[in-house]
């Protein structure tokens, strides 16, 4: 293949906009002559901040477009809104098993006495003491 130039392996560069660091997309070419739908994404983590480099490669092994995602942030994030979320609850005086059904069933759509019973393992008239200790606070 003319691409490849009498060789098994070509790396695509591309210099990631995060860090600034020149990372090479290795392809070979047998991996080339197996795809069926261009473009080819890879993938590389790498740096401080951890973060990852998604690159799109068209068929002419040139980068078509790119994605970062910094890793650490997220999950620094999540954690914390987490975390604030049950200080909150425990501060409106809501036990360590009313806390996480809160967890377990915000996002859901409306849920019903026997899917809470299930979350939690409890009977329906237990989870009827909690649903309206959560409808008072």
């Amino acid at each position: 293949m003319y691409l490849f130039k009498d060789k098994d392996i070509i790396e695509v560069p591309i210099t990631c906009k995060f860090c600034l660091k020149e990372i090479k997309f290795p392809i070979s070419s047998k991996e080339y002559q197996d795809v069926r739908k261009f473009p080819i994404k890879k993938e590389s983590i790498h740096g401080d901040p951890e973060h990852k480099l998604t690159v799109f490669i068209n068929m002419s092994l040139e980068i078509e477009n790119f994605e970062i995602q910094d890793l650490t942030e997220k999950e620094e994030e999540v954690a914390y809104s987490e975390e604030l979320m049950k200080q909150v609850l425990g501060d409106i005086e809501l036990s360590d098993e009313e806390i996480e059904l809160y967890f377990r069933s915000s996002g859901r759509e409306t849920v019903s006495l026997g899917e809470i019973s299930i979350l939690i393992g409890k009977t329906k008239e237990d989870c009827k003491k909690i649903v309206d200790k959560f409808i008072e606070k």
